[in-house]
């Protein structure tokens, strides 16, 4: 079997799922490695979503609906576990100098 460029094409797991699965993994490590329950439930719901959405997807049917919905989710655990601001390294050596 060929090793494929990119592994979110596997055959065994949807690209979608793949996908969410990274996500469920960042936001376990952005939130120390706890999520809430609140945030347990929505990733349990994306999880679901997405395996829906693979299967939709490869049956040629519609799948706007649940993108919707799978997309204002990922919003909301975007809103409870904002990613870590970066900051330019120009701008920081500067805040850090006038610290000092």
């Amino acid at each position: 079997m060929s090793q494929n460029t990119f592994d979110i094409f596997d055959d065994t797991v949807g690209q979608q799922e793949k996908a969410t699965r990274r996500l469920i993994e960042s936001l376990t490590e952005r939130s120390g490695g706890d999520l809430d329950p609140f945030a347990t439930t929505l990733c349990a719901s994306l999880l679901s979503l997405a395996q829906n959405i693979d299967t939709q997807r490869n049956a040629g049917k519609e799948i706007s609906r649940n993108m919707n919905t799978y997309l204002d989710n990922v919003q909301r655990l975007q809103d409870m576990y904002p990613p870590e601001p970066k900051v330019d390294e120009d701008v920081a050596a500067y805040l850090a100098e006038a610290k000092a």
